[in-house]
């Protein structure tokens, strides 16, 4: 396969895991894709030239560009997006979570990637995303920043007999589903 090796290409021995498997070193996933992340939680990308490239699923998008240690990018290394489900981050490795992000600039479009993940459930007080478990996200709810439970608008199910509350100003969805989280 071919690999990236500080900002150059270099030919390599193909590892065996596929896209969205956990992976640890350059040459851990197979040809076409690269293993992102940091050591203890990294994952194979998919290299993509355009969205069609990504074919993982919804929320998969050609937008994940790799630093040059100099502060710019890898100029010709663009790689997919991780298809995967916020509510319980499946399409993710077991040690991380699904996040859902929206781009900073352009069309604005809303896309899924994985994350590090902790511990932390509905409630948990927490720093940053990288405490809460798969499925919840950090945010204040009005004490202070926790943990809060994804789920699926309208159904919930995810809320456990609570109520599944929209984003508002026109929800966010992924695809044809609509995440929200738990009252």
């Amino acid at each position: 396969g071919c690999y990236l090796s500080g900002t150059g290409r270099v030919c390599g021995v193909s590892g065996p895991e596929i896209e969205g498997q956990a992976c640890s070193g350059a040459t851990a996933c197979q040809p076409g894709n690269l293993c992102i992340g940091q050591l203890a939680s990294g994952f194979c990308a998919r290299f993509c030239a355009s969205d069609a490239d990504c074919t993982g699923g919804p929320g998969s998008l050609c937008l994940t560009q790799l630093d040059d240690g100099m502060g710019g990018a890898i100029p010709g290394v663009t790689l997919c997006t991780a298809h995967c489900t916020p509510t319980n981050g499946r399409g993710c490795p077991a040690t991380m979570g699904c996040a859902v992000f929206q781009e900073s600039m352009g069309a604005m479009r809303t896309f899924t990637s994985c994350r590090p993940a902790g511990t932390g459930t509905a409630g948990t007080p927490c720093m940053t995303e990288e405490n809460c478990a798969p499925g919840h996200f950090c945010a204040d709810a009005g004490a202070g920043e926790e943990c809060i439970r994804i789920c699926t608008v309208p159904a919930g199910s995810e809320c456990g007999g609570g109520t599944c509350q929209s984003f508002g100003d026109g929800g966010l969805h992924i695809g044809a589903v609509e995440y929200g989280y738990c009252l």
